[in-house]
């Protein structure tokens, strides 16, 4: 108290570390969302010039070209990928923003396999077999052991949120 009295009276302000971090992760979640949409957009880009003829087709004399000058540019991967490096960052905001909104015995379902491989990794289990079920969709499961809450864990979010729950990965392909 005497600290925020001598901070009040030189007219600086006292920070709120919860509103501070509220933005940083807004601003995680909102990053990461541009980002997704970019490689969204940089593949139907890529998709529609190598739909599309080479102006140079005619000059060349060629009627059926047997490859076209971007057919060996790759696609992002199909399947949604955030990228490990990101991925701390962004379940970190999510779980600060809206984990305390979840009940602690609630379960999770994803369709991206890096969170499931990064809560594996995260709490030292191994990764399950995908089970098939009627239909094309698969499904991986893991209960991830609860662990106890420390002065450490209240820094890490992700653990904290992930800590005695179920996760599962659907596979829609």
């Amino acid at each position: 108290w005497e600290i925020r009295h001598a901070l009040r009276q030189t007219g600086k302000e006292v920070r709120e570390p919860v509103k501070e971090l509220a933005l940083k992760w807004h601003l995680v979640l909102h990053l990461e969302r541009e980002l997704e949409e970019s490689r969204t957009s940089a593949d139907e880009m890529l998709l529609r010039v190598k739909a599309e003829r080479s102006p140079l087709a005619e000059a060349i004399e060629e009627a059926n070209p047997s490859h076209g000058l971007f057919d060996d540019l790759p696609l992002s991967s199909s399947q949604l990928s955030i990228g490990e490096r990101h991925l701390s960052p962004v379940l970190g905001a999510w779980f600060g923003l809206f984990g305390r909104s979840f009940p602690e015995d609630g379960s999770f379902v994803t369709i991206a396999p890096d969170v499931l491989s990064y809560a594996a990794e995260l709490f030292g289990t191994g990764l399950p077999e995908p089970s098939r079920e009627d239909g094309k969709s698969s499904f991986r499961t893991i209960h991830l052991p609860r662990v106890s809450v420390d002065t450490r864990m209240e820094k890490d979010s992700v653990k904290a949120g992930f800590s005695g729950r179920t996760l599962m990965l659907v596979d829609c392909g």
